[in-house]
């Protein structure tokens, strides 16, 4: 007997929010799925992040052997499917000639020449070049409005009005194609990911959050839904789904969860103070201007300022103006600029997401993950742990690329979030979501746990299900082909 499996990706999917609203009967569809089906949460990668997480989904091996560890490679570029080691599921089913569909994947530019449908996801320059396979559906997917993600999110973030009205709409025409795709083609394999509860808990997290510091901004009480309301477009997509699949296997899943960002911990600054890190020397016009750059986009707290800041920055020439300081600080940030790291004994780099030991001394490595793993253990503010986890490498991912990994994997509590920045003022910890960066930062950011559901009326039977990883789902999505 023929099976057909189709992936609900529900990026970032919180499985605390999920549950809270379930109880309050407030996600009818996905109540079902979980009274009638499998359901638990799903450990993501330890760098929990879209591109090492869904890759691995897709996989079933960790970073070590597909290669995708983050948004960029060794080069420092943004990774493309060219960068990945190993075939994904739809590779496999194509050799057995079966036909896939795969919609807004991360890291899946350029769309690969399957048996079926392909439309890149997160990482594609957008709605150009070789972002969907066969090449002509993209006249299609042009006329019909669809896009990756809203265009000029960065402005976006000035108007919160304009960009919730984007961000749903994206879904809509996402959800358009899907179901359309669904009425016309024979698949046997169908995952399609949507991002818009990931970037609305980024961007609304302390709208939501009444035990946010930051809840009480001015905006509040209008934009307190939002989170809401994309869980429940989910909701009602679902059932939607549950109405037209019929006997395919139904699977629900997220790559990683979501948690509150409330301060900043400048690891970077700390390896400084504690003298494992070394700057390069700067001009002192050069340290003045990132002093004062540093105090103005993370201390300016007045809310008739913010008001203004984002006044001012809803107008195109002075958001090129900011856009253009912000940009270049960022690429100086990812590329550390500011650190030698050739005299450096430990950096953490935006690019590996960890710290870098710069040793080839396989003793003098251990010796200082031991100390450095330590005392950011210990390490606390106010009386609280700030860091909940350090991870070796070793520990984190295995295979013949596991080697691109940083040293230590480095896992913040809940409330924190790592920022490379080095300050030179001897400042570890600023709240994130201050004057520009109020409007700018996540709220909120990765956590490892997603969501993980299934559900087929003769195949599967209610169930908890326990240990489920991201490395496990691409084991069970399909039957062996014969």
């Amino acid at each position: 007997m023929r099976r057909r499996v189709f992936v609900l990706g529900v990026d970032a999917a919180s499985p605390k929010l999920l549950n809270m609203w379930m109880a309050d009967g407030k996600l009818p569809n996905f109540e079902f799925v979980y009274e009638k089906g499998a359901s638990g949460t799903l450990e993501s990668t330890v760098f929990s992040h879209s591109v090492p997480a869904w890759t691995s989904i897709v996989t079933g091996v960790n970073p070590g052997k597909h290669g995708l560890h983050g948004i960029f490679n060794e080069k420092g570029e943004l990774v493309s499917s060219r960068d990945r080691k190993v075939e994904a599921i739809w590779n496999i089913l194509t050799k057995y000639r079966k036909l896939s569909v795969v919609i807004n994947l991360p890291a899946t530019y350029p769309a690969e020449a399957i048996r079926g449908i392909m439309i890149s996801g997160l990482l594609s320059p957008g709605e150009v070049g070789d972002f969907a396979y066969p090449t002509f559906i993209k006249p299609w997917l042009k006329k019909v409005g669809y896009k990756i993600q809203p265009h000029n999110m960065d402005f976006l973030l000035f108007n919160k009005d304009k960009l919730l009205e984007e961000l749903f709409r994206v879904a809509r025409k996402r959800e358009k194609v899907v179901f359309r795709i669904l009425d016309i083609v024979d698949w046997d394999f169908f995952i399609a990911v949507f991002t818009l509860i990931d970037r609305l808990q980024h961007f609304f997290w302390h709208y939501m959050d009444a035990l946010s510091p930051y809840h009480n901004d001015p905006w509040g009480r209008k934009y307190h839904s939002a989170i809401f309301r994309g869980y429940k477009f989910m909701d009602i997509l679902l059932g939607k789904l549950l109405d037209k699949l019929d006997d395919a296997v139904l699977f629900i899943v997220s790559d990683h969860g979501m948690m509150p960002t409330n301060k900043y911990f400048y690891i970077n600054e700390w390896l400084r103070v504690r003298g494992f890190l070394k700057v390069k020397q700067r001009s002192v016009s050069r340290a003045l201007k990132d002093v004062l750059g540093f105090l103005v986009y993370s201390h300016i707290d007045k809310a008739p300022i913010q008001a203004l800041l984002s006044h001012l920055l809803r107008h195109d020439i002075c958001f090129r103006v900011f856009g253009h300081s912000y940009k270049r600080r960022r690429a100086e940030l990812v590329e550390m600029r500011d650190i030698d790291v050739n005299t450096s004994l430990a950096y953490f780099s935006p690019v590996h997401q960890g710290i870098i030991i710069n040793t080839d001394d396989e003793g003098e490595r251990k010796r200082l993950i031991e100390i450095l793993s330590r005392d950011l253990l210990n390490m606390n503010y106010n009386g609280n742990s700030v860091i909940r986890a350090v991870i070796e490498r070793e520990k984190a991912c295995w295979g013949r690329y596991s080697r691109s990994a940083p040293d230590l994997y480095v896992i913040p509590q809940e409330g924190y979030d790592l920022h490379e920045m080095v300050n030179n003022l001897s400042v570890l910890f600023g709240p994130p979501l201050k004057g520009i960066l109020l409007r700018t930062a996540g709220h909120a950011n990765h956590s490892c746990n997603g969501i993980f559901m299934a559900y087929n009326q003769r195949l599967i039977k209610h169930c908890h299900v326990r240990g489920a990883t991201v490395y496990d789902l691409s084991l069970i999505h399909i039957s062996e082909p014969t």
